[in-house]
């Protein structure tokens, strides 16, 4: 055997190790943040009213302490930043980053728990894999971007969503050695997650979408992409303008709150936005109460950002997507959950500017039927479409 086929044989056992590796990690991460946020969450349902204002205020006064000290030592290195500027991710401060992130949304928060897994599977990807060269660099930017995707595939068994969150969001290559090596790292901590990961997340109801409903769903359409530029905007200007230092020891205890008192009139507003998608696609409500709730969720989620608090947006985005969607249901006498599917994946399609991941999370988290799926696809792609200018 010639030295270059040895170099290239090893070179391709190299590379499948990394994935696999990776893959199987990144699946662990998914199980044990699923268990923790269960096990906590669990603890917590049995405490009375009282008790959970304190520990809310407590979290808060911690995690804000917490952060302020994270922050003195400089900014938290994000999967973005680690990719943009190959800037490695320091493990203890990730790890704490994280950990504070799953214990606010525990608390209440009105933030999403996805961006935990996804930090600590890359930080973790960063570990495993070694970079000498610059064709280990594109390496590790292709498994570091693999583990990110496939965190958020592990958390919510969504892996055609952890893919397309990848070769849509990050900043990476989009070649087929990328392609590749995303698809396999989400398949493989999918399927190591998916014991304790159920899917579908959402127990969706069997509605269809009929003749009748199409002026409902052309109105759905419409008022979920005004009310996703709008959701969008109010994002980005919170998290440009949100605290940080010695404040975050005032405005993330005021936050979390604030949220847990509007949380016992409208108790849906708290966490990550599970129990708002719960209510759009299995209860009956009336248009007042869907609209109250998109205008608390939002204003909660908003209030949180601007207090400091990190976490992420996916699962908010969609709530507020779902709410609104029923909002018009109701009007129309549709479907509710069917329109809130809509709605929930036109949001989120438009709130990151990715269309397809947009789709296909909505998609994932609910398994509906195939038409209604490819009506969610089409949407949400004529939506972002017609934004697609609006920054």
């Amino acid at each position: 055997m010639c030295h270059s086929e040895k170099v290239s044989r090893n070179a391709i056992i190299k590379e499948i190790t990394g994935v696999i590796a990776v893959g199987a990690a990144t699946g662990l991460i998914g199980i044990l943040t699923t268990l923790l946020l269960h096990t906590a969450e669990h603890q917590l349902a049995h405490v009375t009213q009282y008790t959970m204002a304190v520990i809310s205020l407590g979290v808060g006064a911690l995690a804000g302490i917490c952060w302020w000290a994270l922050r003195r030592r400089g900014p938290i290195v994000s999967v973005t930043t680690a990719l943009s500027t190959e800037t490695q991710l320091p493990w203890w401060r990730t790890l704490a980053d994280a950990l504070l992130q799953l214990l606010i949304v525990t608390a209440g928060a009105s933030l999403g728990k996805e961006q935990a897994p996804r930090q600590l599977a890359a930080a973790i990807a960063e570990r495993i894999i070694h970079t000498r060269t610059d064709a280990d660099a594109q390496r590790r930017n292709r498994l570091l971007a693999a583990a990110a995707g496939a965190g958020l595939a592990a958390m919510y068994h969504i892996p055609i969503a952890g893919m397309l969150f990848v070769l849509e969001l990050l900043p990476v290559r989009r070649d087929r050695a990328t392609v590749a090596t995303t698809i396999a790292v989400c398949t493989i901590a999918t399927a190591v997650a998916a014991p304790v990961v159920p899917a579908p997340l959402y127990a969706f109801p069997h509605e269809t979408l009929g003749v009748n409903d199409l002026l409902p769903l052309l109105v759905v359409t419409i008022v979920a992409t005004v009310v996703a530029v709008v959701w969008r905007r109010l994002t980005v200007t919170q998290l440009q303008r949100r605290y940080t230092g010695p404040w975050l020891v005032i405005t993330l205890p005021l936050a979390l709150a604030t949220t847990y008192a509007v949380g016992t009139w409208f108790p849906a507003v708290h966490g990550n936005g599970q129990l708002v998608l719960d209510v759009a696609f299995g209860t009956d409500i009336t248009a007042l109460m869907a609209c109250a709730l998109l205008l608390v969720k939002m204003s909660a989620t908003l209030v949180c950002i601007r207090a400091g608090a990190v976490g992420g947006v996916l699962t908010p985005s969609l709530a507020v997507g779902a709410a609104a969607g029923v909002c018009v249901a109701v009007l129309f006498g549709a479907p509710h959950a069917v329109m809130a599917l809509v709605a929930a994946a036109i949001v989120l399609a438009i709130a990151q500017r990715a269309p397809l991941f947009g789709a296909a999370m909505a998609i994932e988290l609910t398994h509906p039927d195939i038409w209604l799926a490819a009506t969610v696809v089409v949407t949400a792609a004529a939506s972002f479409w017609c934004t697609r200018k609006i920054r």
